[in-house]
């Protein structure tokens, strides 16, 4: 019996790993991040897992962006 390869995919903010399906990816357009909802854009995402890890990310991003500009 052939098992069928599930590719999985790690949340970028709590760096866990789950089946690609499980996961929404997401891509930076024209400056904004937006939902890949058929995962299909020819561009480099990131994949998140629940709502929380969204929100986590988008602070722990805009902190970066803050202190970088401070340099």
């Amino acid at each position: 019996m052939v098992t069928l390869h599930k590719p999985v995919r790690m949340c970028v903010s709590c760096r866990e790993r789950k089946d690609k399906s499980q996961l929404s990816r997401y891509t930076i357009q024209s400056g904004t991040l937006t939902e890949d909802k058929n995962h299909n854009q020819q561009t480099r995402g990131i994949y998140i897992c629940s709502t929380q890890c969204l929100e986590n990310y988008s602070k722990r991003k805009s902190k970066s962006k803050k202190k970088g500009k401070q340099q």
